[in-house]
């Protein structure tokens, strides 16, 4: 999820297929803030991880300032649900 410009972007979408979603925060009595129509993608390794991050980084809003050629004119989140099998031998 980028934050820019107060609208909301769901990075892991190409841009040129980004006009089309709305995103918007709903807040949930029970489970809290969530973005709904946010992508979310399940994954079995690091690599799968790191590939979504890296595209993600790609696509983010960036612009030239005096300090910083290509300083982030955005804010990013990332969220991450770790779920984990446990096999006990007996």
């Amino acid at each position: 999820l980028e934050i820019y410009n107060e609208q909301l972007r769901d990075l892991l979408v190409p841009v040129d297929e980004r006009a089309r979603a709305q995103l918007v925060i709903r807040n949930h009595p029970k489970l809290g803030v969530y973005v709904p129509g946010l992508t979310e993608s399940a994954v079995t390794q690091w690599a799968e991880v790191n590939k979504m991050i890296d595209f993600g980084q790609k696509t983010r809003s960036v612009a030239a300032t005096s300090m910083n050629a290509t300083s982030s004119r955005s804010h990013c989140i990332f969220t991450f649900f770790l779920e984990r099998e446990m096999t006990i031998a007996k």
